[in-house]
């Protein structure tokens, strides 16, 4: 994987678990959309990027509607990194088409072992059985 790449995945990952103490890629959307809302867009980008990795079919590309086109479209005018990663259409963020195959599942790899998804639930003692029912009916999900 590329250097440049593997360094923003991480500021990535590290701006969710807010463990970033300084931000390379991130600074100049951060600055315009706030903290806040760029970490929510990035989880959901990785999100997508567990499904990607495991092969599902479904996880082509990841589908959004004009909300999100609205909400990514910040980020991706003022991060030049993420363009050379992904393309924003009006319905979905796809893989840049200069990105090998190859280099897409090397990229998802990555973040599948480097990002868990965290879900949190507080319903009277029930975790137990809702991360039961997540694992066996959510593949990307690890618990």
């Amino acid at each position: 994987m590329d250097a440049t790449i593997k360094e923003f995945f991480d500021e990535i990952i590290a701006h969710r678990q807010k463990t970033a103490t300084t931000l390379k890629y991130l600074s100049e959307a951060e600055n315009e959309m706030g903290r806040s809302k760029l970490s929510q867009l990035n989880a959901l980008m990785l999100s997508w990027m567990h499904g990607y990795a495991i092969g599902d079919p479904s996880d082509i590309y990841f589908k959004i509607g004009d909300h999100l086109y609205g909400e990514y479209s910040p980020y991706f005018d003022r991060c030049d990194t993420i363009r050379t990663i992904f393309t924003l259409h009006k319905d979905r963020l796809d893989w840049n088409s200069a990105l090998s195959e190859e280099s897409r599942k090397e990229i998802a790899k990555y973040v599948r072992e480097n990002f868990k998804i965290k879900l949190y639930a507080n319903t009277d003692g029930k975790r137990r059985e809702i991360e039961k029912y997540v694992r066996e009916n959510f593949r990307m999900f690890d618990l």
